[in-house]
């Protein structure tokens, strides 16, 4: 089977069908493949390859496919919502009617915001994010967070997020980390590209590397292993003793370690006042433990009050924002 093929819709759009895995003769060829539409009709293949392919014909990497309208077939959505924001539209086929309708739209918004008079071949970071917001611009998506947590992020870092999941180690892709997305927002706000319209979040970063992975446990307030277990405690009405539960386990019944009665009825001979934590690690025992955090990233061990605060913003691109970027290098 051949790797592509070509199809017209009804609006005379010539639509490039990726159906097979493309190998790097394919992509020398593209320069010379005429079409206006790609579409990934690779349902039969596994997640890996076509990851593989999403990367390859890249919106932000390769001329060829700067803006182009992109879609999948449908068999591939829930596989690849994670990387959806790359993606225009899924649907049964290549001419199916909404993948006409909103290819239509798109190429409506390149040639309305003339984003292809404009290319930099310079492809580093801050080149990357251009081309990211001008892709985010023909899809009308004018606002969008700082930040790709998943639940946080939309439009621009929502894109963003994308391409990290699909790069490719070739070449001179460039690998921007998730604190990218932070710079650059600030850069956009400084020039007057941007600006906020609402707050979103506060999230909390490590001081080290700013990132915002962070791994959040209770430990031991003397050894800092969060090797805790925890148990009730049981106070004895008849002597007053308070000790652990585990104290008073004695061949399968609760006896106290202090009188050596036997405790039958809860609220009658004994009640549970509290609980403690035992550190397995230097056996301390403790009303409260403490919290530690360890960044995800660099591995660094913090507590709480060390972290720095983040705000995360909803920001919308200004109509200098969207004529600069769309006509210059940032």
């Amino acid at each position: 089977m051949d790797p592509y093929r070509i199809e017209t819709n009804s609006a005379g759009r010539k639509i490039l069908v990726i159906q097979d895995y493309l190998n790097s003769r394919i992509e020398d060829d593209f320069d010379s493949i005429d079409f206006d539409i790609i579409f990934f009709d690779v349902a039969h293949l596994p997640y890996n390859l076509v990851r593989d392919m999403v990367a390859q014909t890249s919106p932000f990497v390769h001329k060829r496919f700067l803006y182009i309208p992109r879609f999948m077939s449908m068999l591939n959505y829930s596989s690849f919502e994670r990387i959806s924001a790359l993606i225009d539209g899924f649907a049964p086929s290549a001419i199916d009617n909404d993948v006409t309708i909103r290819a239509e739209e798109i190429i409506f918004q390149c040639e309305k915001l003339h984003v292809h008079d404009f290319y930099n071949p310079v492809l580093d970071e801050q080149e990357l994010f251009r081309r990211m917001a001008v892709f985010s611009f023909t899809r009308e998506q004018l606002t969008f967070t700082n930040t790709t947590i998943p639940t946080l992020r939309e439009g621009l870092s929502a894109i963003f997020a994308g391409y990290v999941i699909v790069r490719r180690l070739v070449g001179n892709d460039p690998n921007p980390d998730d604190s990218n997305i932070r710079e650059i927002t600030a850069k956009l706000l400084e020039a007057g590209y941007i600006e906020p319209t609402k707050f979103v979040e506060r999230i909390h970063l490590c001081p080290s590397c700013s990132h915002d992975h962070l791994i959040f446990s209770e430990c031991c307030t003397k050894c800092k292993s969060s090797n805790l277990k925890e148990e009730d405690m049981i106070h004895h009405f008849r002597c007053a003793n308070i000790s652990k539960e585990s104290d008073y386990v004695y061949d399968d019944e609760l006896r106290c370690p202090k009188c050596k009665r036997r405790l039958r009825h809860i609220g009658i001979d004994y009640d549970r006042p509290s609980k403690v934590q035992t550190c397995i690690e230097c056996g301390a025992v403790q009303l409260h433990s403490e919290m530690k955090v360890i960044c995800a990233k660099c591995g660094q061990q913090i507590q709480p009050h060390q972290l720095t605060p983040y705000d995360i913003y909803q920001y919308t691109f200004t109509p200098l924002g969207i004529r600069e970027l769309c006509t210059h290098a940032l």
